[in-house]
């Protein structure tokens, strides 16, 4: 949920080189503290990388210079808190960070958040894509039944529910579940239609000098259009093809959803099953699912990468067979999108399940630096605190088992307070003698890298930054008996 302004003129002044992006920014959580900026790889996996980073000052402002070759997407972290804004070339934008997104269900301790965003072109795409946004979702308001219909793909179950629910509804008037989707793509192609020809009417002038959003509304009607059944979306969308634009992926994502699930004969079935433990290209498996040869190799590819992360996420395949499947695609596509999709699917998967640290420096107690690589000479435990009653009794508790422990385990507390003040006081009635106290700061970065879902929190580590336990407990929850556990296979 974003609150957007646009300014309807160009008198500004282009304070950045060539293709540098400025972003002036508040955010309550900024106050002394790291700001981030991420480009986003694509709108499948979402996968983000560090492009620029700044400070907040002591009241939240912040500048960001960020590299931009063309429009894309950021997201721009501080502390736990993250929000997204599209970027163009050659713009200066004004960010202003709202409260936690209360429209999604967020229950991690990074959240994202509504932002208000201004930028003073009349083209820019951040504002155009919600413009956009707001027309389609009142044109499927305005199709309400027709669409959900359609979109159930006459599915018993759910045109019940819908007449059960509305007994009212046009639904109602259909004798026969056929004739009712029948009727219904006939009513909704001629609505979409109108609306097709009345939004590109509207947005003329934009269409014509904003390439991606041109591109952007065309994928969203596209996917209206599979709907009817009388669309030609497929041979369109092979000229399309921009993992970068959300509205292209969703078309993928719909395309990709039964891809490796198709309703064949049990022969058949048993084939493909077989092409699939063998095959040494993700072509072969194409070409199975297409018999008549008329297909877009790369379009198929990125079908075929978007099932195999649907696949994974169902718990339907191993993680095993859908790696050595993606890595089929990657190591034999010759187009460079399919092989960055294929990358990033890669990268996605080794995070659900990470093996090892990334390296970090925080601050000791003395103002020193801590690297986390130079301090990992044995079995380390790290435990990330804030000013609750639970990390409270756990440092108490903590503090007591290093003393027996000392000798064994390197044990670290690390606090994750919004500013140092607060780190202080927590740490003020505690004499934590037998520990070693750093302040985490509220990193965006340390929370994301570490995945730090909650805090209190707690990783294990080996000397050689691997994570022992696929959960750490905590002191309140028992990890003296994992440490007891590690101690006896040492010995032996």
């Amino acid at each position: 949920m974003r609150t957007i302004t646009i300014f309807l003129f160009f008198t500004f002044t282009i304070f950045a080189s060539a293709q540098d992006v400025l972003i002036n920014g508040f955010a309550t959580l900024a106050a002394d503290s790291k700001v981030y900026a991420y480009s986003v790889s694509d709108e499948i996996t979402n996968q983000n990388s560090l492009i620029a980073q700044t400070v907040g000052d002591e009241n939240g402002r912040f500048h960001l210079k960020v590299p931009v070759q063309k429009t894309m997407p950021l997201v721009i972290c501080t502390g736990h808190a993250r929000t997204r804004i599209w970027v163009d070339p050659n713009q200066k934008y004004t960010i202003t960070f709202l409260n936690p997104d209360s429209t999604i269900t967020q229950n991690g301790l990074v959240q994202f958040w509504e932002s208000r965003i201004e930028c003073e072109s009349n083209v820019a795409t951040d504002a155009l894509i919600g413009l956009v946004n707001n027309k389609i979702a009142a044109f499927i308001s305005n199709n309400t039944y027709d669409y959900l219909l359609l979109q159930s793909n006459t599915n018993k179950t759910a045109v019940k529910r819908i007449r059960n629910k509305n007994p009212e509804s046009d639904l109602v008037k259909f004798s026969e579940p056929q004739d009712s989707t029948i009727r219904a793509q006939s009513k909704f192609y001629e609505s979409l239609a109108l609306f097709e020809s009345s939004i590109t009417n509207e947005f003329k002038s934009v269409l014509e000098k904003n390439a991606f959003i041109e591109n952007y509304l065309f994928c969203k009607l596209s996917q209206l259009k599979l709907l009817t059944m009388v669309s030609d979306s497929y041979k369109e969308m092979s000229s399309r093809i921009d993992i970068s634009n959300p509205a292209f992926c969703e078309w993928l994502g719909n395309f990709a959803k039964n891809y490796l699930n198709p309703n064949l004969k049990v022969q058949q079935k048993l084939k493909f099953d077989s092409l699939l433990q063998s095959c040494t290209k993700p072509e072969e498996v194409i070409k199975f699912l297409n018999r008549d040869n008329s297909y877009n190799l790369e379009l198929e590819e990125l079908i075929f990468v978007t099932a195999l992360r649907n696949k994974y996420y169902s718990s339907e395949w191993s993680t095993q067979f859908v790696d050595r499947l993606n890595n089929l695609v990657y190591n034999n596509s010759n187009f460079e999108t399919s092989k960055a999709l294929s990358k990033n699917l890669a990268r996605e998967l080794s995070r659900q399940v990470q093996t090892e640290i990334s390296d970090f420096t925080l601050i000791d107690d003395k103002g020193e630096k801590w690297i986390f690589s130079e301090q990992c000479d044995r079995n380390m435990y790290l435990y990330f605190f804030n000013s609750n009653k639970a990390s409270q009794r756990d440092l108490a508790l903590l503090n007591q088992l290093a003393s027996k422990y000392k000798y064994d385990f390197r044990i670290v507390a690390i606090g994750m307070q919004e500013n140092y003040e607060d780190y202080t006081k927590a740490l003020q009635p505690m004499k934590l003698t037998n520990l070693t106290t750093l302040y985490g700061g509220n990193d965006y970065q340390i929370i994301d890298n570490l995945r730090i879902q909650s805090v209190p929190f707690a990783i294990e580590t080996n000397n050689k930054m691997k994570i022992a336990f696929r959960y750490t407990p905590l002191p309140s929850e028992g990890i003296q008996v994992k440490w007891e556990e590690i101690l006896r296979k040492n010995k032996k």
